[in-house]
């Protein structure tokens, strides 16, 4: 099935989703009400931006309330509205702050400084690359097979698969509670297979 109508199929289902959910809680909302806001990484090309506004669109969303945002632009715009102490650094005019998005497949960067009149300024380009977890994932079957070989690797993946992907989850799971404070050694079950 071509990524065009995979993503049209899950756009139609969150727009569904959403306008029903609305529906259910507000009288009289209409689906002209929304704005929709889509977020993108840093680091993808106008393609790729325009082959999502295309597939929004062919969902049956109007191209004209459709935006397309940058992801660790909505993520600086979270930040002054996050209920913590940091909350009234951040919302203090002049305050410079960088966000640092770590999602599946990328990495994304925004530095800003607040405005007096409560805008956002660029201090540096929203930029970003190839390196969340999915990267972290690579790196850790690179160092598998550097560590038990091709073959075994190879063998293990395809003969037992079960054990194979629980192996991935139980290192997914394990990256999850590394924090800036985790200190010592990280261990996990390896299968006997």
């Amino acid at each position: 099935m071509p990524a065009m109508k995979i993503f049209e199929m899950s756009f139609r289902y969150l727009r569904d989703h959403l306008v029903d959910a609305l529906r259910a809680q507000v009288n009289e909302i209409h689906e002209s009400d929304i704005l929709y806001v889509i977020t993108v990484p840093a680091i993808w090309n106008e393609a790729a931006k325009q082959f999502m506004r295309e597939s929004a669109v062919m969902a049956g969303l109007d191209n004209d309330r459709i935006i397309l945002a940058l992801e660790p632009e909505t993520a600086s715009i979270w930040c002054q509205h996050i209920d913590t102490s940091l909350k009234t650094d951040l919302s203090r005019t002049g305050s410079q702050y960088m966000v640092v998005d770590l999602g599946g497949g990328t990495a994304d960067i925004s530095v800003h400084e607040r405005n007096t009149n409560g805008t956002l300024k660029d201090i540096y380009k929203a930029s970003g690359g190839p390196w969340g977890g999915t990267c972290v994932d690579r790196n850790f079957i690179s160092w598998l097979t550097i560590f038990f070989g091709e073959t075994t690797l190879s063998r293990f993946r395809e003969e037992d698969m079960e054990d194979y992907f629980g192996l991935l989850r139980e290192f997914e799971t394990k990256k999850r509670t590394i924090t800036p404070d985790t200190d010592g050694f990280v261990t996990f079950r390896l299968p006997i297979a």
